[in-house]
Parts: C-alpha cells; sequence; structure tokens
C-alpha cells in the first residue's frame, strides 16, 4: 500500500499549527485576564492610597487648625493677664504717688475731726513717711489732740498708713496696697470689658 508522506506531513503540520495558534490564543487571552485583574488590584490600591492620604491630610489640618486656635487662645489670655498685672501695677504706683506727705496729712487731719477730740489713735507708717509727716501733722493739731496721736513705724506699710482707735478698737487701712486694691475692683471689670472686646475683634475671621 503506497503511503503518501508528503500529505501526512502537511497535515501533522497543520494539526501542529492549529494546536500552536489554540494554545497562544489561550496564553493571549489568560494574560489578558492577568492583566486586568492587576490593573484593577493596582488602580483599588492607587484608590486606598489616595483616599488614605486624603483622610490624613484632612485630620493634619483639622488638629493644625485645633492647635493655632488653642495657641491663640493661650496668647490672648497670657496677654490679657500680663496687660492686667501691667495696669494693676501702674495703677498702684498712681495711687503711691498720690498719698504724699501733704496729702496724708489732710486725710489724718479729717479723720480725726470726724471722730472727735476725745479719741486716741495710732498710725502705722513707712519710716521715710513718718520722718516728712510727722512735723507737718503735729503742727496742724490742737495743743490737746497732740498726746493722743502716734505715729508708730512698720515695714509692712510701704505707703500710706494703716490708722487704730485705741480705745474703739477700730482699725482702718489706708496703705496704698489696700486703696488699690478697692479701686481696682470697680475699675479692672471695665478694663476686663475692653481687653475682651479688643480680643473679640482679632479673633473675627476676615471675610475679604
Amino acid at each position: 500500500m503506497e503511503v503518501n508522506l508528503d500529505h501526512i506531513i502537511e497535515k501533522i503540520k497543520a494539526d501542529g499549527v492549529t494546536q500552536a495558534n489554540a494554545k497562544a490564543d489561550e496564553i493571549i487571552k489568560n494574560a489578558r485576564k492577568e492583566a486586568e485583574k492587576i490593573v484593577q488590584e493596582s488602580r483599588a490600591k492607587a484608590e486606598k492610597i489616595v483616599g488614605d492620604a486624603e483622610k490624613k491630610a484632612v485630620d493634619f489640618t483639622d488638629k493644625g487648625k485645633q492647635s493655632l486656635q488653642l495657641a491663640a487662645r493661650d496668647t490672648q489670655l497670657l496677654v490679657k493677664e500680663k496687660l492686667t498685672e501691667l495696669f494693676n501695677r501702674a495703677f498702684k504706683k498712681q495711687v503711691s504717688e498720690t498719698l504724699d506727705p501733704q496729702f496724708l496729712q489732710k486725710m489724718i487731719l479729717k479723720l480725726i475731726e470726724n471722730w472727735g477730740d476725745s479719741k486716741s489713735a495710732e498710725i502705722s507708717l513707712s519710716k521715710e513717711d513718718q520722718k516728712q509727716l510727722e512735723p507737718l501733722l503735729f503742727n496742724s493739731l490742737k495743743k490737746e489732740l497732740k498726746g493722743s496721736i502716734t505715729l508708730k513705724v512698720s515695714d509692712r506699710v510701704s505707703k500710706g498708713f494703716r490708722i487704730r482707735l485705741t480705745d474703739d478698737d477700730l482699725y482702718y487701712d489706708l496703705t496704698d496696697e489696700n486703696i488699690a486694691e478697692i479701686f481696682q475692683l470697680f475699675v479692672n471689670p471695665k478694663v476686663k470689658e475692653i481687653l475682651d472686646f479688643d480680643s473679640s475683634r482679632s479673633s473675627t475671621p476676615n471675610t475679604k
């Protein structure tokens, strides 16, 4: 039986090509699927990274704003505190300068005049004021009152004086510190109102 080798060879070649083409198509198809899967996974990862980055950026911005707000509030409180302290020192200095020996003389004489001639008083004041006030005061006192008024040096008084009625055991504090504190009770609320108003204006956001 005569065999046609050429026909067989051609058939083998054709079958091989067909199988090779089918295999190639399958490989390409699988490669495309794998590529699409990789692209989808990569896109999902990229979106997650971007989302996380945006969330962190928002968190960072919010925390930054909170930190700035707290810093601004603390700065305002510190400035108000320092300004109040500065005002109080200036106020006390003004009171101290007002309480010179001549002014103290008038205050003491006025008190003694209101109490009457029968009262005995002990006056505590600084050594410097005592030295300057003593001749002014006793030259102004009536003769019968000179023996009932005692001037006493006290290291607890820097300016002004403390006076005690020895017979009635009454005590009055007219030192610079006490007078300044009394006035500050009335003045400080107004100062606080001014500082709070300035703070509210400075904290108003600029809408321009």
